[in-house]
C-alpha cells in the first residue's frame, strides 16, 4: 500500500472529479444521448468522496480549533451536493443534465477552493506527517473496500 497522505489523496479525487464533470457537460451538450453508466460512476465516486472526507478527515479536523467552522460550512455544501446528485441521478435530458453537472461543478470548484486553500494548509501545519500518511491508508482501505462491493 502506498505511504501517501490523505491530503494528497483528496486533491487527487478533486482533479478527476472535476474532470469527470467537465466530460459530462461536454458530453451532453454534443450528443442526443449521455452514457448512463457514466453518470452513476461519477455520482458513486462523488458520493464515495464525501463519505471519505466525512468520514477519515472531518471528524478529527473539526477538532482543531481554527478549522471547526470550515468544517461545519463543508458538511453543509456536502449536503447540498448530495440533493444535486439525487436530482442528476433521475435525470432524463441532456439539458437538465448539463445545467445540473455545471451546478455540481461550480458548488465543487468552490468547495475544492476552499479545503485546499484553507483547510489543507492549515492540517498540514498542525498534524504531524505520519498523522496524515495514517488517515491516507484509512482513506484507501476505505476505496478499496466499497470499490470490491464489501
Amino acid at each position: 500500500m502506498s505511504k501517501t497522505d490523505i491530503l494528497t489523496l483528496l486533491t487527487h479525487d478533486h482533479r478527476a472529479v472535476e474532470a469527470g464533470l467537465k466530460t459530462l457537460i461536454a458530453q451532453s451538450e454534443q450528443t442526443t444521448r449521455v452514457d448512463r453508466a457514466k453518470v452513476t460512476q461519477l455520482i458513486h465516486a462523488l458520493d464515495l468522496h464525501t463519505r471519505i472526507e466525512e468520514t477519515c478527515l472531518y471528524p478529527k479536523a473539526e477538532k482543531e480549533r481554527e478549522a471547526s467552522n470550515l468544517v461545519q460550512d463543508f458538511y453543509s455544501e456536502h449536503r447540498e451536493v448530495r440533493g444535486l446528485l439525487t436530482k442528476l441521478e433521475h435525470c432524463q435530458d441532456n439539458t437538465t443534465l448539463a445545467r445540473l453537472s455545471q451546478e455540481i461543478l461550480t458548488h465543487l470548484q468552490f468547495h475544492i477552493r476552499d479545503e485546499e486553500s484553507q483547510l489543507f494548509p492549515l492540517l498540514r501545519r498542525e498534524w504531524e506527517e505520519q498523522v496524515l500518511i495514517s488517515l491516507g491508508e484509512q482513506m484507501q482501505e476505505l476505496k478499496e473496500r466499497e470499490l470490491s462491493g464489501h
